[in-house]
């Protein structure tokens, strides 16, 4: 397995990279062999208030320990690129230790800020449009984050923020819906601001109700087949994808109006899918047929649907207050 390091003279003492400078040693690096540890040690303090925040208790030396047993899988197991990034291992670790008691969401600072470090540790060669297990399969590009995500799929995670590295659940967390159909590749996230990307040629699935369009903030235009971004109130969109419309709207599908967005209604309307109801409310598909309450975090719940930020832990059942800390990032307890 090779090790990548900086071009400057080093001795390994202890698990820890010194690097020679005149008469004073200074250690720098994390080294393979402890990385997976140091890695596990360092989320597991910084995970603690959003674990907290969420309701979920935690067991700090089940989540090192699990946490531990998923990054040595990702350096030794059949899935390992065969590389690690000694100078990236040890800046990854830093700014994971460093978001302790920072917020929960995708902020500056934050564990979600340490993703594009630590994705890239182990240098991975897959090119993208190429299938991956993992987004640390992937070759990164400077300027952009490559994950490993089918396409088309839903965005979703409401709450915001992801984890540093990989691991089983997160697949659950983002929404992406993996099955047997639908392989994994290596994809860029799309910028905010994805601009002309806008016009990428695409797909709808109909049957489905979504298109290849939906993950990055646009839908596909029935007519040209290229990404259009979301339009609101009486704006064009796709008929066949009721979610073709920016949050709040929702997209008619038949009558006079079809093809252009309406705004959701408040708790008590009428709906017969979740996008009629607006950021108060959800659609009670099996009884009322109308808009309902949602749940707040720590409220009981069966899906991801009826909570506010769009997530219920799948072990616990419970709505989450972000989307970063589960049951099973909590605890390390993580399921194939």
């Amino acid at each position: 397995m090779r090790v990548i390091l900086p071009a400057v003279l080093v001795t390994a003492i202890v698990g820890v990279v010194v690097e020679q400078t005149a008469c004073n040693p200074q250690p720098t690096y994390v080294t393979e062999d402890r990385f997976a540890a140091q890695y596990a040690q360092a989320l597991c303090s910084s995970l603690q208030g959003c674990c907290a925040e969420n309701g979920i208790s935690q067991s700090y030396e089940s989540c090192t320990q699990g946490w531990a047993a998923q990054v040595n899988n990702l350096l030794y197991g059949p899935n390992s690129t065969g590389e690690y990034n000694i100078t990236l291992g040890t800046s990854c670790i830093a700014e994971v230790q460093a978001a302790q008691g920072q917020s929960c969401q995708p902020v500056p600072g934050s564990l979600s800020s340490a993703r594009p470090t630590c994705q890239s540790v182990f240098a991975g060669q897959v090119p993208l449009g190429a299938p991956c297990s993992t987004a640390n399969d992937c070759m990164q590009m400077d300027g952009s984050i490559i994950i490993c995500s089918v396409v088309p799929g839903d965005a979703g995670g409401g709450g915001g923020g992801q984890l540093p590295l990989s691991d089983p659940s997160a697949l659950k967390t983002q929404g992406f819906g993996v099955s047997l159909e639908n392989v994994p590749i290596c994809v860029a996230e799309a910028p905010p601001d994805a601009g002309m990307a806008m016009m990428a040629p695409c797909s709808i699935d109909t049957a489905a109700g979504t298109d290849t369009c939906i993950p990055t903030g646009a839908y596909c235009d029935p007519m040209m087949k290229v990404c259009t971004p979301f339009a609101g109130a009486m704006g064009m969109c796709d008929p066949a994808v009721l979610a073709s419309c920016l949050p709040g709207f929702y997209c008619v599908g038949s009558g006079m109006a079809a093809g252009t967005c309406a705004q959701a209604g408040p708790v008590g309307t009428p709906c017969t899918a979740a996008a009629m109801c607006d950021s108060t409310g959800m659609c009670d598909l099996t009884a009322t047929k109308t808009c309902i309450p949602i749940l707040q975090p720590g409220a009981a719940c069966t899906s991801d649907s009826q909570c506010s930020i769009g997530l219920c832990d799948p072990t616990a059942k419970i709505c989450l207050a972000n989307a970063i800390a589960t049951t099973a990032a909590c605890n390390g307890t993580f399921t194939p």
